[in-house]
């Protein structure tokens, strides 16, 4: 599996995953590769991240103030 991130200025960081992703693991990818790609993509202050709606990546979230599903 990959994490990637793209705007119009061209692409940003390129994560490979082994194995299934879960809410830990995501955040972890954000925290590595968002504010580089951002950097690198001289993006201005007022970009917005956009994401899917995955469940798995959502689960106890601090991202989205979720508190999870059980």
């Amino acid at each position: 599996m990959a994490w990637g991130c793209f705007a119009a200025s061209g692409p940003g960081q390129l994560a490979i995953i082994e194995g299934n992703m879960n809410s830990a693991l995501y955040q972890k990818i954000l925290r590595k590769n968002v504010r580089s790609s951002v950097s690198d993509l001289k993006l201005k202050p007022n970009w917005v991240m956009q994401q899917d709606n995955d469940q798995s990546i959502r689960e106890s979230s601090p991202l989205n103030g979720s508190k999870g599903t059980k």
